[in-house]
């Protein structure tokens, strides 16, 4: 967000980014693109941030107490916590209760000013989710949450068809939307709520495609999103 307000204000206005005397950088269309934990916190940070009123969380979710038991990211912490809570119930439980601390930034907590109640100066939020099948870091469980706590619809044809997200072909004019994207990394996590023993690389592959950097390109400029696959978003 500082970053959007620096480039539509001092950089658009330095003599080095003009060109007879017009700034070179489009103040009027400032975008949010944030992967991993940006797309994370992106949720969080578009509820804030009235100068974005379109982004796009790739490989977004929320409610970290869920999130980090199935993560891969977590298992060095959590093998040194092991020393002092050895019983992983009580690990478990406890990470639940840490939940009310991750509450003052997590997306869904904020879910409402995005999708209905806008922050005072808050445009209306456009947003696109992009899930990988698969991810090791960021597992699909979250990352469905966070779809359905905001109401997203997706677009193109499921992958997994997620309870309660509505499927379409196209859409024009913005709105909340995801699509899931199924690079064919593996072995897939385990069902269980266990983190798998490596990461299989789906994480930070969902966006290599060509037809998904479309459509992100077009979302972020046009705010459409149009199915780019024939079928399911996948190498095939």
């Amino acid at each position: 967000s500082a970053l959007g307000y620096l480039v539509a204000g001092d950089l658009a206005a330095d003599d080095a980014l003009m060109v007879d005397g017009k700034p070179l950088i489009d103040t009027t269309a400032i975008r949010y693109l944030g992967g991993s934990q940006g797309g994370i916190m992106g949720g969080t940070v578009m509820a804030f941030a009235p100068n974005f009123g379109r982004g796009v969380l790739v490989v977004g979710g929320t409610n970290y107490s869920q999130m980090v038991w199935r993560s891969s990211a977590f298992n060095e912490i959590d093998s040194f916590w092991k020393d002092l809570q050895p019983d992983p119930s009580e690990r478990e439980f406890l990470m639940a209760l840490f939940q009310s601390a991750f509450d003052l930034s997590d997306p869904a907590i904020y879910a409402e000013q995005v999708v209905n109640d806008p922050f005072p100066g808050n445009p209306p939020k456009d947003l696109l989710l992009v899930e990988s099948i698969g991810d090791c870091q960021v597992p699909n469980l979250s990352s469905e949450v966070m779809a359905r706590t905001y109401g997203m619809t997706m677009i193109g044809t499921p992958i997994n068809d997620p309870w309660g997200i509505v499927s379409t072909i196209d859409v024009e004019g913005g709105g909340l939307r995801m699509i899931q994207v199924d690079t064919g990394k593996l072995p897939r996590p385990p069902k269980e709520n266990l983190p798998p023993d490596d990461d299989n690389g789906a994480h930070g592959s969902s966006t290599d495609t060509d037809a998904i950097k479309a459509l992100i390109t077009g979302f972020l400029n046009k705010g459409v999103a149009t199915n780019p696959c024939d079928g399911a978003c996948d190498p095939d």
